[in-house]
C-alpha cells in the first residue's frame, strides 16, 4: 500500500517509466514466458498474465506481432463502447508501425488494414507472410477487436447470435489459439 496524493493505492508491480524501458520490459516478459503454460504462446495468454500490469496488455499484443509470436493483432480505435488507444504505448507503437511501413514499404514484413463494421473501426497489423489469416477472419474485413459480429438484430436475435458464436470460434482457430482453448470459450 502506498499513499499517492490523498488516495491510498495497492502496488502490484513496478516498472520504469519511459518508452524504451517499457518496451524492453514487455519484450523481456514475452521472451521469458514464451511457450508456457503447456507450450502455449504467452501472446495468447496476455489477459491471464498475472505479473503483467493490465494497462500494458494491448501494447504487449502489438509487440507479439512484431516479434513474430502471433500472426496478427486487432486494435479497436473508433468504437463508442471501447477504445484501445487509451492504453499506454498502443498509440505510439501503432503510429510507429504505420510510419515505418510508409517509409520502408515491403521491406517491413508487417501489413496493415482497417476493418470497418457500422461505426466501429479496428486497425489490423499482421505479418505479411500470414496475410491469409487476415483474409480468413469473419466477417471478411469487418471483424472487430472487441465486438462479436454480426451485431444482433433486435427483432430476430437468434440467427445473429449463432453466427456470432461461429465467427468467434472460427476467428479463434484462424488466429492460432489451441483447439482446447477455442472450444472452452465457445458453447457447443
Amino acid at each position: 500500500q502506498v499513499l499517492l496524493g490523498q488516495k491510498e493505492m495497492s502496488i502490484h508491480s513496478v516498472f520504469p517509466i519511459g518508452k524504451k524501458q517499457v518496451v524492453s520490459f514487455l519484450r523481456r516478459y514475452i521472451e521469458t514466458k514464451e511457450g508456457r503454460p503447456n507450450g502455449m504462446s504467452s501472446c495468447y495468454m496476455y489477459h491471464a498474465a498475472a505479473s503483467m500490469p493490465q494497462a500494458l496488455l494491448y501494447a504487449t499484443e502489438i509487440l507479439c506481432v512484431l516479434l513474430g509470436y502471433k500472426p496478427l493483432t486487432l486494435i479497436q480505435y473508433s468504437s463508442p463502447s471501447e477504445h484501445q488507444w487509451k492504453f499506454p504505448m498502443v498509440r505510439e507503437l501503432s503510429q510507429s508501425i504505420v510510419a515505418a511501413k510508409m517509409l520502408l514499404g515491403d521491406q517491413l514484413d508487417v501489413g496493415m488494414r482497417k476493418n470497418k463494421y457500422r461505426d466501429d473501426e479496428t486497425l489490423v497489423f499482421y505479418r505479411s507472410a500470414r496475410d491469409y489469416v487476415n483474409q480468413g477472419l469473419l466477417p471478411k474485413f469487418e471483424s472487430q477487436a472487441l465486438h462479436p459480429l454480426p451485431y444482433p438484430d433486435s427483432e430476430k436475435p437468434e440467427p445473429d447470435w449463432k453466427l456470432q458464436i461461429f465467427n468467434a470460434w472460427w476467428n479463434g482457430v484462424m488466429l492460432g489459439y489451441p483447439e482446447y482453448f477455442v472450444d472452452s470459450k465457445s458453447p457447443s
